[in-house]
């Protein structure tokens, strides 16, 4: 998983980095509340990233979670 500021990419290491999946262009212009979701547009790359969808947003959301902790 690629964490850029503008997008995330899920890819997969065995093939060179090929991209699965990517989160682009986030809304997140005016929000007022950080736990709110953010619409953004979710680019499919492999035959099989519908199924790996949500096995990648787990993934995401421990490491974000790691990062948060080693940062306070």
């Amino acid at each position: 998983m690629l964490l850029e500021e503008h997008e995330w990419i899920c890819v997969d290491e065995r093939q060179n980095d090929l991209p699965i999946l990517a989160w682009i262009e986030f809304e997140d212009q005016g929000r007022d509340a950080l736990h709110l979701p953010v619409k953004c547009k979710l680019n499919y790359y492999h035959y099989a990233a519908s199924k790996l969808r949500a096995h990648s947003l787990e993934l995401m959301q421990d490491e974000l979670e790691k990062r948060l902790q080693e940062n306070t």
